[in-house]
């Protein structure tokens, strides 16, 4: 993550940030065999998950419905999602 200019954060080392513009970031987070993608910008989502492919055997499981054993509940509407 490093080599891609991403900053491993001080409070949780699973979770790595990149800032592309003031207004402009991603956020993966890595545990274990799970990960996590947030950002403003589904392109460079997809461009991020397309070079992980490269390097990586994973599969996109599109929209997270469960992660580190919590179930994610998202409301398309009102654009926001909860952890259960």
């Amino acid at each position: 993550m490093a080599s891609q200019n991403y900053i491993r954060s001080t409070g949780d080392h699973c979770v790595h940030v990149r800032h592309f513009s003031e207004s402009n970031f991603m956020i993966p987070l890595l545990r274990a065999n799970d990960m996590l993608i947030d950002g403003q910008n589904i392109d460079m989502i997809h461009k991020f998950k397309v070079d992980l492919c490269k390097s990586f055997d994973m599969k996109d499981l599109v929209h997270a419905k469960h992660i580190l054993g919590m179930q994610i509940i998202h409301n398309w509407e009102c654009e926001k999602f909860w952890l259960s």
